[in-house]
């Protein structure tokens, strides 16, 4: 099959997120598809820009055909929304420079109203359409904020996101409960869930050490400002705590600093991995800590070698009624495959935690349980630890491989190429 997908921020592991196509597409090219990614030259989450010297810049990774669609570098919330349209806008008029027969579509969003250009797309190449719904805008700006309910673009996105449910063949989302977002029996009988995963390293690929940039100094541990560390060298002394992700305002990064700072085990640190607009804050809140280090981000690539310095991982989210439908965040995956002890603690349709049995399943937001699953865990035997991280990495293996979602999403896709002949 030909397989286009379009996604307006479709990464790589060589220039950041969102990997969750670039996956998709990379098992299909082992299946012997032919995938093509047409993507944008800027995302705010690119930790490496891709080429723009062009409207259109074609690019080869890792088998998979790219289309870099030069847009500008937007700054604030107008400049991001007229980013969208400059997209889908130079991808039909530059139509001709991209794959010119497709099997089948996929749009990836958000933003939803970049389906509206991705439909056109699928109508040029008389070929079907499906929508693969990340995220569910506009619902997820309303519970950020109600007043968003006045503002008339979030009207024009809703108006999007029902033209997207229509007309596409099959609506494909990582969140497990996706069926339950609709009443409508013609919704839900094209949902299909293909939930995110990991690339299933071997463990030894994730064993070598790696050197993390400190952010901010921690006199206590003796780190400084840009200090080279290497989490596995603070291993021999330290039970380590640890983050790795975007520290924004949906990861709830809030609640491991304040248990950080209520845990008084001169024992514990907490290795905070990552970027993100509430970072700055977070860091004036554990200021002068002595059990808290921040680190910049590091690539896709090293998150298996950052991992493996830890004892135990957070993951948690902001209780929002939105997981209702699920909840489907890319670290878990990560984690499972690093086989380290998880406290999970979101309040979704799905618990990947309990399914396994590879940590502890908490309230989202309350500090004390997080504290005492960090001291409870601490007491296990390093064999229990180690039991339970295995347990996460088999089920991860058994039910989110790339490999395995990608028999997924070849399925789907051949069925919506038959349903058309």
């Amino acid at each position: 099959m030909k397989i286009v997908i379009v996604n307006h921020n479709g990464g790589s592991p060589y220039h950041g997120p969102n990997l969750r196509t670039y996956y998709a597409a990379k098992s299909l090219v082992a299946k012997g598809h032919e995938v093509s990614i047409v993507s944008s030259t800027y995302s705010h989450k690119y930790s490496k820009l891709p080429p723009d010297a062009n409207i259109v810049n074609p690019e080869v990774v890792d088998g998979i055909d790219y289309y870099w669609i030069k847009i500008r570098k937007y700054r604030g919330l107008i400049s991001r929304i007229f980013s969208h349209f400059q997209f889908g806008f130079r991808m039909l008029l530059n139509r001709s420079k991209l794959p010119n027969s497709a099997d089948v579509v996929l749009f990836s969003g958000p933003p939803p109203e970049v389906f509206l250009f991705s439909r056109r797309l699928a109508k040029h190449l008389d070929a079907p359409i499906c929508c693969d719904v990340r995220d569910l805008w506009p619902l997820t700006q309303i519970q950020m904020k109600k007043v968003q309910l006045l503002n008339p673009y979030i009207w024009f996105l809703y108006f999007c996101e029902s033209y997207m449910y229509w007309r596409s063949r099959r609506i494909i989302s990582p969140l497990q409960g996706m069926f339950l977002y609709k009443k409508k029996r013609a919704f839900k009988d094209k949902v299909c869930v293909i939930p995110n995963g990991c690339n299933v390293y071997e463990p030894d690929e994730g064993q070598g050490d790696i050197l993390l940039t400190a952010s901010f100094p921690c006199s206590d541990l003796g780190v400084s400002k840009g200090q080279q560390v290497n989490l596995n060298g603070l291993r021999d002394r330290f039970f380590i705590v640890g983050y790795s992700g975007s520290i924004d305002r949906d990861n709830d990064t809030e609640s491991i600093v304040e248990a950080a700072l209520r845990t008084d085990d001169p024992d514990i640190i907490f290795a905070i991995v990552g970027d993100g607009v509430m970072k700055p804050a977070l860091a004036q809140r554990a200021r002068g800590a002595r059990n808290i280090v921040f680190f910049d981000r590091v690539f896709s690539n090293q998150v298996p070698q950052v991992l493996s310095g830890m004892d135990v991982v957070y993951c948690g989210l902001k209780a929002k009624s939105i997981y209702r439908y699920g909840a489907s965040p890319a670290k878990i995956y990560e984690y499972m495959a690093s086989a380290k002890p998880v406290i999970w603690a979101v309040n979704a349709y799905n618990d990947p935690v309990l399914d396994s049995g590879c940590g502890v399943s908490i309230d989202p937001g309350n500090t004390d349980q997080i504290v005492n699953s960090i001291l409870s865990l601490k007491e296990l035997p390093a064999e229990r630890l180690l039991e339970m991280g295995g347990l996460g990495r088999v089920h991860l293996e058994e039910n989110y491989s790339y490999n395995m979602l990608g028999n997924q999403w070849e399925t789907v896709f051949r069925d919506v190429v038959n349903e058309k002949q």
